[in-house]
């Protein structure tokens, strides 16, 4: 017997959310964020309902060299390192490989004359066994930034080369949730913009509907993902807290509104 109820995503990108509620209003047993029905006779302090943090889209890891104390025929480098997604159950592959110039001999030596030819060098024909792109010439800085599917990447030094400023600028984050888990429910891809989501997800009270003929009695899955980075983010995470508790708002008393019905 096929149920027609179908899980409900709400995603949150965006909403005016103030310590004291702000958006979220509750009406009759029936919780709003904004003008998304979160639920009726919601009761999220179900043990159905879960919180999870930090749900998270790719973040591509970033290298930056800044050549320092330009030298003719002076070799300066460093090591540059990407892990490679393996298969399920395999160990995961690192390719580890040893960048370095030697300036020539004659000529003016700057920290983009290094750069670049750290770049034309290394990077000229491709990635050179990386996925990562580098930035164009004429910098004195050299930025390596990881590409999709291959966040993590870091530098490191060798005893080799002449020192300059090797900074991992940007961590590698993997997908982890996000935004496939989103676009999988159905979520358009546009919609699941942000980097990092914290989601609750749980079931409301049964919904009461009809299968052919029969009448169907079926708890409704509501899946709320709310962006990290949005405007009033805390306040907004304060106050599904305080619902997850039946409180009303900017206390610890129960909200008869949210118990009422239930």
């Amino acid at each position: 017997m096929s149920l027609y109820f179908q899980p409900r995503n709400i995603v949150l990108n965006s909403l005016a959310i103030t310590a004291a509620g702000g958006d979220v209003t509750v009406a009759q047993g029936v919780v709003y964020l904004g003008t998304n029905r979160l639920g009726r006779y919601l009761d999220l302090t179900q043990k159905s309902w879960v919180k999870q943090t930090g749900i998270s889209s790719q973040t591509n890891g970033v290298v930056t060299y800044t050549p320092t104390n330009p030298l003719n025929s002076t070799t300066y480098g460093f090591t540059l390192n990407q892990v490679n997604p393996s298969a399920t159950g395999t160990m995961p592959d690192i390719t580890t490989k040893l960048i370095t110039i030697t300036t020539p001999a004659t000529g003016s030596i700057t920290a983009t004359t290094i750069s670049d030819q750290f770049k034309n060098e290394f990077f000229s024909t491709g990635s050179n066994g990386f996925n990562v792109t580098v930035n164009a010439t004429g910098a004195g800085t050299v930025v390596i930034t990881a590409a999709a599917g291959y966040p993590f990447i870091w530098g490191s030094w060798y005893s080799g080369g002449v020192a300059g400023d090797l900074i991992n600028t940007t961590l590698g984050i993997a997908t982890r949730g996000l935004p496939a888990d989103l676009i999988a429910a159905g979520v358009p891809s546009a919609t699941a913009s942000a980097a990092l989501y914290t989601l609750y997800a749980g079931q409301n009270k049964e919904m009461t509907g009809f299968n052919n003929t029969m009448q169907i009695n079926q708890p409704e899955e509501v899946f709320v993902w709310i962006s990290e980075s949005m405007t009033g983010y805390a306040a907004l995470i304060t106050r599904m807290d305080e619902l997850m508790n039946s409180y009303a708002a900017g206390g610890t008393a129960v909200d008869p509104l949210i118990v009422e019905n239930i």
